[in-house]
């Protein structure tokens, strides 16, 4: 099936994003776009991509979303909002909390009294996989769980279509905060510097950024999807260090990376997505080699660099 046919049902149709100035949800809010849909983008900031319509928006004071609802009548949601910071410290607790789990139970609340067509939600690697007993990871983890937990509450309870999608590393394309992996990689070495890394050895499922949009419009598209926790990596591990050298590479030489470990990474885990169950229910599979990810990385911070 084509992209332009398993994303037919969003043609023409009202569409909210969450979180539509992020990395990911700048990369959503674009295949959206491309597939006909007539998007509102929230954010706290304005959304780095264009939308059809903007509302100022913040998950942590949630008061306002049904007002939002009632004026934009959308009929998919895509819960891309929250914050992204995975530091495995105490004062992150609080506001991962109030961020993606008690704002994504508000947003669940508004789909199901105005009755939302479907419900997308971006779940995390960092959080435990259905009927597993382990700890998340960090507080982050511990509260896209929560969200996770409330979402498929909703859909059995509450007649909300709800999908989880579990993306794993993302990378690729766009405008992050310079202090993420990719962007102070490819800047060091863009830059002639020595690049410095905590933990090159960890192991990454490394997945791209346009697949991973893709694959979230996809899933707002199949029924077979609903109810279900869809992992979106490659399914292969490549470690931090290798994906350095690869960038090095692509950039044409360059000091090797300075390790500097930081002993609260260390109890750090490698995980590999799960890639089976995305091709049976969504069709899906990632089209981007790392190699020709990479390359395509290279090539956008060197353009913006140059800009």
């Amino acid at each position: 099936m084509s992209a332009n046919d398993a994303h037919a049902p969003l043609r023409g149709r009202p569409v909210l994003v969450t979180g539509a100035s992020g990395y990911l949800g700048t990369a959503v809010v674009e295949r959206l776009l491309a597939a006909g849909s007539h998007v509102t983008g929230t954010s706290r900031t304005c959304p780095s991509a264009e939308v059809d319509h903007w509302e100022a928006f913040d998950l942590r004071a949630p008061e306002g979303i049904d007002e939002l609802f009632r004026r934009r009548r959308p009929e998919w949601v895509f819960h891309l909002g929250g914050i992204t910071d995975a530091r495995r410290v105490l004062d992150r607790v609080a506001p991962s909390f109030a961020t993606n789990a008690w704002g994504t139970v508000r947003v669940l609340e508004a789909c199901s009294r105005h009755g939302c067509r479907g419900f997308v939600h971006c779940g995390s690697m960092e959080a435990p996989r259905a009927g597993s007993a382990a700890a998340p990871a960090s507080p982050y983890g511990a509260s896209k769980w929560v969200g996770t937990v409330y979402a498929k509450l909703f859909q059995a309870l509450f007649e909300v279509p709800a999908v989880i999608l579990r993306p794993f590393f993302i990378y690729g394309p766009g405008r992050q905060p310079g202090h993420k992996l990719v962007p102070s990689l490819v800047r060091s070495y863009l830059g002639g510097e020595r690049p410095r890394l905590t933990s090159p050895e960890r192991a990454m499922d490394w997945v791209f950024i346009d697949d991973v949009a893709d694959g979230f419009v996809r899933a707002a598209c199949a029924p077979a999807a609903i109810g279900c926790e869809i992992d979106l990596g490659s399914g292969r591990l490549t470690s931090i260090g290798a994906f350095a050298e690869l960038v090095r590479a692509e950039i044409g030489g360059g000091p090797p990376p300075a390790v500097e470990p930081d002993p609260a990474r260390a109890e750090e885990v490698s995980e590999v997505a799960d890639t089976r169950f995305a091709v049976a229910t969504i069709g899906w599979t990632p089209a981007t080699t790392l190699d020709e990810g990479v390359r395509q990385t290279v090539d956008w911070f060197r353009r913006h660099r140059e800009a």
